[in-house]
């Protein structure tokens, strides 16, 4: 093969702008016992009613109060394009509520073509495996900025485009990519003690800056797939991991990379299985 990157097509992060008129700026209002399902919604609902833009949490770690909790999923809907959580902990309840796949944030009519969620310290919870933080239900593209979570990031969807800028996605399950979808990834930083970070099923992810921690699968594209990482570093840190699959495994798709290798403990023994 030539030695250079497939060169994909790059697109940068789509622009929403600052609402400078603050009458479009919706406060979710805190709830004493924290969760704040319904006042969440009903931001987003008064919001979508007068035909506001921007929806936030108050800063509330350090300043007395408890972080905020989701007990239901919230859905997110008409002229609204942007979620400022100011670096807030949003902790996703055990409850009925969420089912399986189940999204904390759906998108669905949506006014505008790009939508923002921003800023959050976590999203999630440390044992929630089988809840979605993000479901796309539009044709907009989402990014994703300046965030930590601890829930599987999303479900594959077909022809849909994502940015994440600085993001942590959820240990409990693998970015999923599916055919004709496209994700662009600045400084994006999966960790897995297990479960494969990536998987690219038909679509295309591009990332520059990709940073590891764990020896889990990082990623398995497949189904003609294309995947283009540019710099980084895969960090073995943790220790009694028994498991020691490929770092990447490709099988009918292209792929390149170019990345550093930091093993403090147990390196990979394959770094690619290709078919």
């Amino acid at each position: 093969a030539d030695a250079k990157t497939l060169r994909l097509p790059i697109e940068e992060t789509p622009i929403v702008p600052w609402e400078e008129d603050l009458s479009k700026w919706v406060k979710v209002e805190y709830a004493e016992n924290g969760d704040v399902t319904e006042t969440f919604q009903a931001a987003i609902d008064a919001a979508a009613e007068r035909g506001a833009t921007t929806v936030y949490l108050p800063k509330t770690r350090g300043k007395g109060k408890g972080e905020y909790q989701l007990s239901g999923p919230i859905r997110v809907h008409g002229s609204i394009n942007r979620i400022i959580g100011m670096n807030n902990l949003v902790k996703v309840e055990k409850t009925s509520k969420f089912n399986r796949d189940k999204a904390v944030f759906t998108f669905e009519n949506l006014k505008d073509d790009t939508f923002v969620i921003e800023r959050f310290f976590q999203i999630g919870g440390w044992d929630r495996p089988n809840v979605l933080a993000f479901e796309n239900k539009t044709d907009a593209t989402i990014v994703v900025r300046n965030a930590n979570l601890t829930i599987p990031t999303k479900a594959k969807q077909p022809g849909g485009t994502w940015f994440f800028e600085d993001v942590s996605p959820g240990r409990h399950r693998p970015l999923a990519i599916g055919k004709g979808e496209r994700v662009f990834a600045r400084q994006f930083n999966p960790e897995s003690p297990k479960p494969t970070m990536v998987h690219v099923n038909g679509g295309t992810f591009w990332c520059l800056g990709f940073k590891t921690e764990g020896r889990a699968t990082h990623v398995m594209a497949e189904n003609r797939a294309k995947v283009e990482i540019l710099g980084g570093v895969s960090y073995q840190s943790w220790s009694k991991q028994k498991i020691d699959p490929p770092m990447f495994i490709f099988d009918n798709c292209q792929a390149s990379f170019t990345l550093g290798f930091y093993s403090s403990r147990q390196p990979f023994s394959t770094y690619v299985k290709e078919t």
